[in-house]
């Protein structure tokens, strides 16, 4: 089953109307994007929203039926982006991640492990049909993260030599 990984805040800095959300409290923020991802994942596809968080909020609740959507706080002084890639590396099918993130450190780690990833507003954006259907109703293979994927494998042959 395909997983998605959110980097929480990243993504709330990266769409517009999340960061208007801001304004009113982080809290709003992070249930506006719990909502958005709600909308926005594939059917039957498992989606994890990383937040930094401290100790003493360890146990803060967002928004009850989630719809397969896991929340996680990490623990104080530790890194979203150093949670998502320590999950990737003791994952045993990295493949099966997508990460939602578009910090270069948590990207090219994602590229390392073999993992996909794409861009907030690609994920937000896109219908959950569209995401998944890697051809458009031509029969052509669509632009973007397919692309990206081509460029990867193409500096992997480069780096090789």
């Amino acid at each position: 089953m395909k997983t998605f990984i959110v980097d929480g805040y990243n993504v709330i800095h990266k769409i517009p109307s999340l960061q208007q959300q801001l304004d009113k409290s982080l809290e709003a923020a992070r249930k506006a994007l719990v909502e958005l991802v709600k909308r926005s994942k594939p059917s039957n596809t498992k989606c994890i929203i990383v937040f930094e968080g401290k100790d003493e909020y360890k146990d803060m609740v967002l928004p009850q039926n989630n719809c397969g959507i896991n929340i996680v706080f990490t623990k104080t002084n530790q890194e979203a982006d150093r949670y998502i890639v320590d999950m990737l590396k003791v994952a045993s099918k990295p493949k099966d991640f997508t990460i939602v993130s578009e910090d270069n450190y948590v990207c090219n780690h994602a590229r390392g492990f073999g993992a996909d990833f794409m861009s907030a507003s690609a994920f937000l954006k896109d219908t959950p049909h569209d995401r998944c259907n890697k051809k458009d109703h031509t029969g052509e293979e669509k632009p973007g993260f397919t692309d990206m994927q081509k460029i990867t494998e193409e500096l992997k042959k480069l780096w090789a030599k």
